[in-house]
């Protein structure tokens, strides 16, 4: 017989240490991976999870990827699809704890028993502080753009030798000294 070598070994399902950022694996290889027909809920519960395999299986190895389902197939993004994808994911989370504290503020206080409405009043002033705080942290962050470093196109020549232009910075434009 043969020695095996590192490279005739064939991991089961999947070479973890073989994927890389931009892989995707397409819905017909999920199906046989998860053993269940697309479009039912067994198919979809057994690809979250195997989604949360490969992000921990990856996370071991030292390689922090997003992973997405993305037109069926599951992709490790790629960095650009990543910063993106996870923005996006955030805001989603944002509003949706927006939502879920509007929905509370709905609940029938009466109905509740003494110790349930205190805790319910308590998490309702908890989570309404944390939300007003983290919108106010975020209005308060102003984005200030990037300032140029370099000078701009030179403007009309003024009668000292100087630009008089506005843009960039002011910069002699007297001729090349050679």
């Amino acid at each position: 017989m043969d020695e095996l070598t590192e490279h005739d070994i064939q991991y089961f399902p999947l070479d973890f240490d073989a994927l890389q950022k931009g892989d995707s694996i397409p819905p017909d290889r999920l199906e046989k991976l998860t053993e269940s027909v697309r479009g039912t809920d067994a198919y979809n519960l057994a690809v979250l999870a195997l989604r949360e395999r490969i992000v921990r299986e990856l996370r071991d190895r030292e390689k922090h990827f997003t992973v997405a389902m993305v037109k069926g197939s599951l992709r490790i993004l790629t960095d650009s699809e990543a910063s993106l994808y996870n923005a996006r994911a955030f805001k989603a989370k944002f509003r949706g704890a927006g939502y879920a504290l509007r929905r509370a503020a709905r609940v029938d206080q009466s109905k509740l028993e003494d110790g349930q409405r205190k805790e319910h009043e308590r998490n309702l002033i908890t989570f309404g502080k944390m939300l007003q705080a983290a919108k106010a942290a975020r209005r308060a962050i102003s984005a200030t753009p990037h300032e140029r470093t370099t000078p701009g196109l030179p403007g009309p020549q003024g009668s000292d030798g100087e630009s008089t232009s506005t843009g960039g910075t002011t910069q002699p434009t007297g001729g090349i000294d050679t």
